[in-house]
């Protein structure tokens, strides 16, 4: 099977991350990409790429990433068009509309965009889980070294996170920002947990993190908490709303150590069953077959 991704950016890296799941499997899955970023995300092929047009022809899926615009042609290939975040928030009906005009199965990267149509597929985010397992390398936790990278503070609501961590004992809020992938990676493994966005819910940067075992932090909507429960069985997260249940958060974290184990074994059981490549790979081939 052939997977041909287009992007004009890859967003969190999903293109990349599942390129590299389907390879892992044995099968062929090429990126194209027209944008870097500073995230610097493992690239492939650039839409001036001679071979393109062939491997159009030969497709078995195409899969477009935010916009059918970055397609060229579909040729026969099955069709999927991928959304994430901000870009399909602000419009999602009309994006919808242009995917069943062409015939293309809608699927989100993080679970509240399901909430914009039922024929969206919710595809949590390959994670090569061993490797990201053995690069975790936090200190002996007399404290707690809690890491945040985020790509907006505004949206990502760090400024009420950098308040809920003033003033408390044996406490570092580790904030990573404009650094690629590669050392954001590297400097989490440094940390005992995450605290991801008040606003959102799950996305990548927190998965990336409980595959090292953190505990992570993070908010959503009650339509994003009663789905992931309902996809999962469990919210594997802490969940908070807004500063003091942060500090809470925090707090127990740093004092409870049977509460930060129970949390990191259930980050890890997450990611084993949801979104290591083995089980991701197995879902997504569901669709494209």
């Amino acid at each position: 099977m052939l997977i041909l991704q287009f992007t004009r950016e890859d967003y969190a890296g999903v293109g990349s991350k599942i390129r590299e799941a389907f390879s892992y499997a044995g099968h062929e899955c090429r990126l194209i990409c027209g944008v870097d970023n500073y995230l610097a995300y493992p690239k492939d092929l650039t839409p001036n790429d001679s071979e393109i047009p062939a491997l159009i022809d030969k497709a078995d899926v195409i899969v477009a990433h935010n916009s059918l615009g970055v397609v060229r042609k579909w040729g026969k290939a099955k069709r999927f068009l991928y959304v994430h975040g901000t870009a399909f928030r602000k419009a999602p009906q009309r994006i919808l509309r242009a995917a069943r005009s062409v015939g293309a199965k809608v699927i989100a990267s993080t679970v509240d965009l399901t909430r914009y149509g039922q024929e969206i597929l919710y595809n949590p985010t390959p994670i090569n889980g061993t490797l990201l397992r053995d690069l975790a390398n936090p200190p002996p936790r007399q404290g707690l070294r809690i890491a945040h990278a985020p790509t907006s503070r505004k949206g990502k609501g760090t400024a009420i996170f950098l308040e809920a961590c003033a003033g408390l004992d044996r406490v570092e809020p580790v904030l990573i920002e404009k650094k690629d992938n590669a050392e954001c990676l590297r400097i989490k493994a440094s940390c005992h947990a995450t605290f991801e966005s008040l606003v959102i819910g799950l996305q990548v940067s927190g998965v990336e993190s409980m595959a090292m075992g953190h505990p992570v932090l993070t908010g959503g909507d009650d339509y994003t908490a009663k789905k992931t429960k309902l996809f999962f069985g469990y919210l594997p997260y802490i969940r908070v709303l807004n500063k003091d249940s942060i500090r809470q958060a925090i707090l127990k974290l740093r004092n409870d150590q049977d509460f930060f184990q129970a949390c990191s074994e259930r980050s890890l059981k997450y990611i084993r069953e949801v979104h290591d490549y083995p089980v991701a790979v197995e879902r997504m081939r569901q669709w494209f077959l």
